[in-house]
């Protein structure tokens, strides 16, 4: 890579030098969304009540009712939206009384009890049925009714989306946005060898490397808290960068002097990096008269 190439500033918005995950192609994403649209999911009852049973109506329901409600709940693959549609078909009572337990000192005792409804294709209210037959029918376990049961008890409410998402706080997006506004202080050039698999791959000088560009950001922030592995995935992924290579008959030190001029905002720190510039050329010199 020339030494005369022009610099310029890194541009905004490169593609990374990172390739960056597709979440929707990973398997286990796939195997959830399958979860969720009902694949592989028969409504049934299951129950063992009889059939003139006031706790379970079940027997009441025709096949048509069962695919009705299974295209209910899964004619997409809205995890909220399907459980706003359990809740809606479970009523809460007081529990009326309470029989004693003998030679139990068990306190778990409920204060409600659920009634579960199923609705039917035709025009007429909703089937009472037992949590068997619901759970069954809904495709859904008894642990996850369960839990949106204990939700809207305590919340009156359906319960809404608490699941992964990215974890995002302002003091974070605050550490990367002054990451990128270092790394966007140096000066990048293209190469003038052609380059097949990165064709818009900027080149920072060959005396940096992102451990030295870590180490310059503690030093003028140092009080930041970012580390090595934080700033190193703001380089890789968000900008499209590498180093060129070390030029012959340049002394490193001279060249790094140089590199810190560059992104040194500070007035005060600019001199006393002068200074120390100064000092090494005139050691350089008593070393070295001839290249005086």
């Amino acid at each position: 890579m020339s030494s005369d190439t022009p610099r310029r500033q890194i541009p905004d918005g490169a593609v990374s030098r990172k390739a960056k995950w597709n979440s929707d192609s990973w398997e286990k994403t796939q195997s959830k969304l399958k979860r969720h649209c009902g694949e592989g999911k028969t409504a049934f009852v299951d129950c063992s009540h009889a059939a003139d049973s006031s706790i379970c109506q079940a027997n009441k329901l025709t096949q048509d009712d069962l695919q009705y409600v299974n295209s209910l709940m899964y004619q997409d693959a809205d995890k909220v939206r399907q459980d706003a549609f359990i809740t809606s078909f479970v009523g809460f009572e007081s529990v009326q009384r309470r029989r004693p337990r003998a030679g139990s000192a068990d306190s778990r005792q409920r204060d409600y009890t659920a009634q579960y409804s199923i609705p039917v294709l035709r025009s007429q209210p909703a089937v009472r049925v037992c949590a068997a037959s619901f759970r069954s029918i809904m495709g859904v376990g008894a642990k996850g009714v369960h839990n949106l049961m204990k939700f809207k008890i305590e919340e009156k409410c359906s319960r809404p989306e608490r699941r992964g998402g990215r974890r995002i706080n302002e003091a974070h997006e605050e550490k990367k946005k002054l990451i990128r506004e270092h790394i966007e202080r140096f000066q990048c050039k293209d190469s003038h060898n052609a380059r097949a698999n990165a064709p818009k791959r900027q080149y920072l000088s060959s005396v940096l490397s992102v451990s030295k560009m870590h180490t310059m950001f503690l030093e003028s922030h140092p009080d930041s808290g970012v580390g090595y592995k934080t700033y190193y995935h703001t380089f890789a992924s968000e900008y499209n960068l590498a180093f060129g290579h070390p030029r012959t008959d340049v002394c490193s030190t001279c060249v790094s002097f140089t590199e810190k001029l560059r992104v040194e905002q500070d007035e005060e720190n600019r001199k006393l990096i002068v200074a120390d510039q100064a000092l090494h050329r005139s050691r350089a010199k008593k070393f070295h008269p001839s290249s005086s």
